[in-house]
């Protein structure tokens, strides 16, 4: 079922010029609702279903990504990426440290 979703929903997206990845992130929310798996807050099963999500989005991220891009684009993933990664740590950090008191 999944499978037939995600080909409809991504020939659609093509069409219009859309990533794929949006495809299948849509397509994951619309098995959710379809499959009334919203209240598998603990299940195992799920878990190890959206981490295999997880590693086939990486995957298809790394497709479109060359080496040659990457290197050129160096400033931009290393720098503004620590830059990014650093302060949304500290927003975190003074979040729960100043306003809810956490250690």
């Amino acid at each position: 079922m999944a499978l037939g979703v995600s080909t409809v929903l991504n020939l659609i997206l093509k069409r219009f010029g859309i990533s794929q990845i949006i495809g299948y992130i849509l397509t994951g929310t619309i098995m959710v609702y379809a499959l009334d798996l919203r209240y598998m807050n603990d299940s195992a099963t799920l878990e190890h279903i959206g981490e295999f999500g997880i590693v086939f989005l990486m995957f298809t991220i790394g497709l479109e990504i060359s080496l040659a891009k990457m290197n050129s684009m160096r400033k931009e993933i290393f720098f503004n990426g620590f830059l990014q990664v650093g302060f949304t740590a500290l927003v975190v950090y003074g979040i729960s440290h100043y306003l809810f008191s956490l250690e």
